[in-house]
């Protein structure tokens, strides 16, 4: 044969080998397409989209596990999970926490987009200095928790939380408005309330005595 016979060949063994495995991957890269997918993005103004937001894909029935990924370039986040019905949970620091509340059918048929907004915390930014007594003296290692009662969510959110120093006293970055502080050590725990926008400072004196409520997930369970 004519060694451009040869070469006619060769080039079409090549070809179906190609060809034959580009078949046999198209399934599996449309099964890789479906997807639950979305954006994540500020609340009233939509951009900047959120970016580094940790999102929690959870299973509405409680079967599959939750699964957590981070909004990438454009608020993008993506997760293949297994078939269910599912929602989302958002957090990021800066914003107040968000949730979907409609679950989504998922069974690899087709995509699913659940989108979602954040609202940002206020601003600018201050610095509450809490000094927390007992009987007049310091209390070292006392947690101070700050709550925002109204905002946009509908519920109290704890914003932040720190502990108070050899001198009892501990820095909250927050904004002008007004906030729960509860301090809190044991056997102690007192809720004050401060407008932010009005003191730069505050003094919490411990009550030994029951707790009024507690925080469990960001939000007051009486």
């Amino acid at each position: 044969m004519h060694l451009s016979g040869h070469r006619a060949i060769r080039a079409l063994a090549v070809f179906l080998v190609l060809a034959l495995g580009v078949t046999a991957l198209l399934p599996l890269t449309a099964r890789a397409a479906n997807q639950v997918t979305g954006l994540i993005s500020t609340c009233v103004t939509t951009t900047p989209y959120v970016v580094g937001a940790t999102v929690a894909l959870i299973d509405a029935n409680g079967i599959n596990p939750t699964l957590t990924t981070v909004s990438g370039p454009g608020g993008l986040y993506v997760f293949t999970p297994p078939t269910g019905s599912y929602t989302i949970s958002v957090s990021s620091p800066g914003y107040y926490p968000a949730s979907s509340s409609t679950p989504q059918r998922f069974d690899g048929s087709r995509n699913v987009r659940i989108d979602l907004c954040l609202n940002r915390y206020g601003s600018p930014s201050k610095v509450l200095v809490v000094t927390v007594l007992n009987g007049g003296s310091p209390v070292s290692g006392a947690s101070v928790t700050a709550l925002n009662l109204s905002n946009p969510t509908g519920r109290p959110q704890v914003i932040t939380t720190n502990t108070t120093n050899a001198a009892g006293s501990t820095n909250l970055t927050l904004w002008s408005a007004q906030f729960l502080l509860r301090a809190s050590a044991p056997d102690y725990q007192t809720d004050q309330s401060v407008d932010v926008s009005t003191q730069s400072t505050t003094t919490i004196n411990l009550v030994a005595g029951p707790r009024p409520f507690v925080v469990r997930n960001a939000s007051v369970v009486t």
